[in-house]
């Protein structure tokens, strides 16, 4: 479960998007915005609570060197950072982020069940960054869908 960020939550209200620390973020999303320091890839998704179908527009982000020792860690053998290899990687969300039973993202009178529950998820942007310019990525259909929609 991500932390509430009560006292952030308190004073701005609703996230316009989450981080992948499950961070309340307040400006317009960008890649820039989105990532860490040193990630060169970014995907924005749609993420539901499973309890409540509440959905969140979440980040997740990586760079070529975590790609890397996520596979040496998992002896996988070393793959390319192609669109599949990359989704593979950083398609997916935990618990969803903080809400209360009404769905209200800045109130803490009560919690949805959801925040502590796996989600389901959709991709909605996919960039990558090319020598300082963000370039958004086409996203294999597969992963833009829900799966009541297929």
């Amino acid at each position: 479960m991500y932390p509430l960020y009560e006292d952030i939550r308190e004073k701005l209200g609703t996230p316009k998007w989450i981080d992948k620390h499950g961070v309340p973020r307040y400006c317009e999303f960008t890649p820039k915005e989105g990532k860490e320091t040193y990630d060169n890839w970014v995907l924005l998704m749609e993420v539901k609570c499973q309890a409540c179908q509440k959905t969140f527009l979440c980040c997740e982000s990586i760079n070529w060197v975590d790609f890397t020792a996520r596979q040496i860690r998992n002896s996988f053998p070393m793959i390319e950072d192609t669109v599949e290899n990359v989704l593979h990687e950083i398609f997916g969300w935990s618990d969803a982020p903080w809400h209360d039973a009404d769905g209200n993202e800045a109130g803490f009178d009560s919690q949805c069940a959801g925040t502590t529950m796996t989600t389901d998820y959709i991709a909605i942007g996919l960039w990558k960054n090319y020598n300082g310019e963000w370039v958004e990525i086409e996203i294999p259909e597969m992963y833009t869908k829900w799966e009541d929609e297929e």
